[in-house]
């Protein structure tokens, strides 16, 4: 997809506050990526999903204003955070089968 130029810019964002989100957005994902590692597993999977939501933002509108590397940046960290919570799912739920079905064991 080609850059936009002047003219399509000026359309998409006339005001120019676009680049002022990407600022904001740098600012909120810096917030919620300092001590994402030293937090309880529960509070670590919330910000996950801020993180994947201001991803998938970015991912869309990037592009469209002419930051595509910005938009590649966001999409590769959107796919990796949906896999990663997929797959805690998947896990969580064989997890509590698991247990389920120990404790209808027990209780026979």
């Amino acid at each position: 997809m080609p850059e936009p130029d002047r003219a399509d810019l000026d359309l998409l964002d006339p005001d120019g506050t676009f680049p002022a989100r990407l600022a904001s957005d740098r600012d909120t994902l810096q917030r919620l990526a300092d001590g994402l590692w030293r937090i309880p597993p529960l509070a670590r999977q919330q910000r996950f999903a801020r993180i994947e939501n201001i991803a998938h933002g970015l991912a869309g509108a990037a592009g469209t204003f002419g930051f595509a590397a910005v938009g590649e940046a966001a999409l590769a960290l959107e796919d990796l955070l949906l896999e990663q919570r997929e797959g805690l799912l998947a896990a969580e739920a064989e997890a509590i089968d698991a247990r389920l079905a120990a404790l209808l064991s027990t209780l026979q």
